[in-house]
């Protein structure tokens, strides 16, 4: 499958399974949360922020 890698469009295949055939999941990247919180990483800001869904 094709997929967007550090904004670089990639079509190499990665492979879902190991050796013995389990399937390995890739660790999330989306860590990090959007808080009104003087410490927090991100912070809200109007026009910032978009939220796309699909189903």
């Amino acid at each position: 499958m094709n997929r967007l890698v550090d904004g670089e469009w990639r079509t190499d295949a990665r492979e879902a399974t190991n050796d013995s055939g389990e399937f390995e999941r890739a660790d999330t990247t989306f860590r990090d949360w959007i808080r009104d919180d003087p410490d927090a990483r991100f912070q809200p800001e109007a026009g910032r922020y978009h939220l796309y869904v699909s189903y």
